[in-house]
């Protein structure tokens, strides 16, 4: 197949298929640089090449709920230090109403101004318009649905494998004390 990974027919795992699945983050990351290169031709197409891929995946991602900045990180993963940065530019585009200079930066409520519910809409349809060609018959959609879920429990796999091994860390001092 080319990506690393050889499952039988049958859809199981196999011991060969399974040294393999040390492929699936290269495969996801590979999979978000194509999904950002398809949000930029998108940004393109609708003439609003000023916004950059990242920053349109913000805008959907602020959508009609007004998180927080650190709300925005921690569901978008975005790294701190860019997520301001593209905060900023987002806030002089005119398409994010943000935080005002005495506000608490990281607390303060975020929304999309008008401007930005208009690009975060076409966002949402031409992303809908992908979905259902991916999913055109029953079977695409059932695929769809079904890697989500999974990728949704990877996550959580990992994370609780983060979270354990945190605890199990302990609380490290300063020169390495425990």
């Amino acid at each position: 197949m080319g990506d690393g990974v050889d499952v039988e027919r049958t859809g199981r795992l196999t011991p060969a298929s399974f040294a393999g699945i040390h492929d699936l983050p290269r495969l996801l990351e590979r999979l978000h640089r194509r999904f950002l290169d398809v949000v930029r031709i998108e940004l393109e197409r609708l003439q609003s090449a000023h916004v950059t891929p990242v920053q349109g995946l913000m805008l959907l991602t602020i959508g009609d709920s007004s998180p927080t900045v650190q709300e925005l990180i921690e569901r978008g993963h975005y790294l701190g230090a860019a997520a301001a940065g593209n905060l900023r530019a987002l806030v002089q585009a005119g398409l994010v109403q943000g935080p005002g200079p005495q506000d608490d930066r990281r607390s303060a409520r975020l929304c999309l101004t008008e401007a930005g519910m208009a690009l975060c809409r076409e966002l949402r349809r031409v992303e809908m318009g992908h979905v259902l060609a991916l999913a055109r018959d029953g079977e695409g959609e059932a695929d769809l649905l079904a890697a989500y879920r999974l990728l949704n429990r990877l996550e959580q796999s990992w994370a609780d494998v983060i979270r354990a091994d945190a605890i199990d860390a302990g609380p490290v001092l300063a020169g390495g004390e425990v």
